[in-house]
């Protein structure tokens, strides 16, 4: 490929050292999906995929677990593995199935992978490790995948300069506060513990005994534009975020299932992104930035989506006001740089094992994919979409991701914990439970 001299191995960060103990729970991988309403040149993808490992090298290595560090391996064999595949097919759904399910084994396998099928039109599937990269790092593998694909019609011989210097680590986000500010995180830390505190008290996914994480599936739905509209009408009319009205029609479609007793906490885990904190929301390198947080609806739900809207905007602001998702970096990074690898792994593994058996269900904020930032060339992307990690056996979570006008759940998920028609019956109680198009709008 390029003669671009690389190190041979790159830092293991702290929010990799935090996000690793979640191979316990899930299985680690994020996708991006898109459907296009034509044909893309092949050879050009597959150029401009090499290009982005290149340029971002995180993502051409390997992972190497140590006792007192682990590390990123720069892999030498990028010229011989196959990032890029074309799969011609009569049933492409099916084969995206097959891919969604299919785990990466970071020490063996590229953190990055893509699969092109190709029927009636392409269908384009890209499969990153979350334990190099969130939701929003995946975006910005989109991003710059398009990029290098439309530079590539017009210069051939492009070949970007690689970002060795680009910052994976959370040190990016906390020396732009002062010791001040800090303060206030370590007091956000303390509140977020006392919230852990708490879980075991809070509604959580029936567990069905025996069940593991075996088959799996991934199902999506999506909302069409006229919903779409009517959500945000909506949002204007009560004061709340998209977020806030996903989250509190998610927790209403979920009481049914769950069917808590009284005086049961309802509260849902969410994702916050922590690029808000940077300038344009634009991290230095591909990495994971994001945050969980405690959603607390309260006892009760509320008799409507109205009032579960407004439980749920209530709790949001809060957070907002107090340096939301900034908890946990005012203590992780400093104990990574102090204790060894296999102590803080097998630590956080075992409290990761143990929590997830009374784990609130969760729901991801996967965000929104630019469409204006996913040109490729003159083909048109119709449809895309982000997946999160399937969950193993005991907790149980929901992803949500925005393009355009439109926006779609995807639910990862292993049957015997709990079956496929039971999601299907969730998502459609999500839908009836969101903003109906003809009050809203009509």
């Amino acid at each position: 490929m390029s003669q671009v001299f690389y190190p041979s191995k790159f830092k293991f960060v702290s929010m990799d050292a935090l996000v690793a103990p979640m191979r316990n729970i899930c299985d680690m991988q994020i996708h991006a999906v898109l459907s296009f309403n034509g044909f893309l040149e092949f050879q050009r993808l597959k150029k401009a995929l090499y290009l982005l490992v290149e340029t971002e090298p995180i993502l051409g290595c390997r992972l190497q677990e140590g006792y007192w560090r682990s590390s990123w391996q720069r892999r030498d064999d990028l010229d011989d593995i196959e990032l890029c595949t074309l799969i011609e097919t009569d049933e492409p759904e099916t084969e995206l199935q097959q891919m969604l399910i299919t785990p990466i084994d970071e020490a063996v396998e590229p953190l990055l992978q893509l699969r092109l099928f190709r029927a009636k039109a392409d269908l384009l599937c890209i499969k990153v490790s979350h334990l190099v990269a969130d939701a929003g790092g995946v975006k910005e593998c989109l991003y710059t995948l398009a990029f290098y694909y439309n530079r590539l019609a017009t210069t051939p011989d492009f070949f970007p300069e690689p970002n060795l210097r680009g910052d994976r680590s959370v040190f990016q986000i906390l020396r732009r506060f002062g010791w001040l500010e800090r303060l206030k995180i370590l007091r956000r830390n303390l509140r977020n513990h006392l919230d852990r505190l708490a879980l075991s008290g809070v509604w959580h996914f029936p567990e069905k005994e025996g069940a593991t994480p075996t088959k799996k599936r991934v199902i999506f739905r999506h909302i069409d534009p006229l919903q779409f509209d009517a959500i945000k009408r909506f949002g204007r009319c009560y004061q709340a975020t998209l977020n806030d009205i996903l989250v509190a029609a998610y927790a209403r479609a979920l009481y049914p299932l769950i069917q808590p007793t009284p005086g049961t906490l309802l509260m849902l885990m969410g994702t916050v992104d922590l690029r808000r904190y940077l300038p344009n929301h634009r991290a230095s390198a591909i990495c994971n930035l994001s945050s969980t947080i405690p959603i607390k609806i309260g006892l009760e739900l509320g008799e409507d989506l109205v009032a579960t809207t407004k439980k749920v905007s209530q709790t949001m602001n809060a957070l907002k006001a107090d340096l939301i998702g900034l908890g946990d970096l005012a203590v992780s990074p400093y104990l990574h740089s102090l204790l060894p690898a296999v102590f803080t792994q097998n630590f956080l593994s075992a409290i990761f094992k143990r929590v997830v058996h009374f784990f609130p269900p969760s729901m991801t904020n996967l965000g929104r994919i630019e469409p204006e930032k996913l040109q490729f060339a003159k083909i048109e992307v119709e449809r895309a979409f982000l997946t999160p990690p399937i969950v193993f056996p005991g907790a149980f979570t929901g992803g949500v991701s925005g393009f355009g006008n439109s926006i779609t759940f995807a639910f990862g998920f292993c049957e015997g914990a709990i079956e496929a028609t039971e999601v299907e019956a969730l998502l459609d109680r999500v839908l009836r439970e969101l903003p109906d198009p003809i009050e809203f709008i009509m």
